[in-house]
């Protein structure tokens, strides 16, 4: 990218109008954020304010080009990439921010590729998602407070 920022956006999103695309873009282009996320709002209630205590995974992300080189390489594939970045985006010491976005649809795995595959295919998903969590937000803060404590 040649630009100061970088837009994530999935393949399988519909809804994604160019209101929509602005509202996640100011905020990092104003530099105002590091990182900002557009949620998809879910039907059910309830499932937006769970949203709220979880990892922030999101087919729509718009980053300052300055996080993505912050981000080691092996963890930018697959679902780890989203888990890093905002590993990352929250040790920057820069805001991120997220807002809920309605009328916007993303296909469902199950959808895609059939029942038995897109079940599977969400389970090494959460895996994923699992993992790179643990090996971040517990080992690698392990690591640095050990760094930081060793050189105390």
């Amino acid at each position: 990218a040649s630009n100061s920022i970088i837009m994530f956006t999935d393949a399988d999103i519909t809804g994604f109008t160019a209101q929509k695309m602005e509202k996640i873009i100011l905020p990092v282009l104003n530099g105002s954020r590091i990182m900002y996320i557009g949620v998809i709002r879910r039907r059910a209630y309830w499932f937006n304010k769970i949203m709220r205590f979880l990892p922030l995974i999101s087919g729509l992300r718009v980053i300052k080009k300055e996080l993505w080189f912050k981000v080691p390489d092996k963890y930018k594939r697959g679902y780890q990439m989203e888990i890093a970045l905002n590993y990352f985006a929250s040790t920057s010491g820069q805001k991120v921010g997220h807002c809920f976005l309605g009328g916007i649809r993303h296909i469902i795995k199950e959808k895609k590729r059939g029942a038995l595959l897109g079940i599977l295919a969400r389970i090494k998903m959460g895996l994923e998602i699992a993992l790179i969590g643990w090996r971040l937000y517990v080992v690698h803060r392990m690591q640095q407070a050990y760094k930081a404590n060793k050189a105390s």
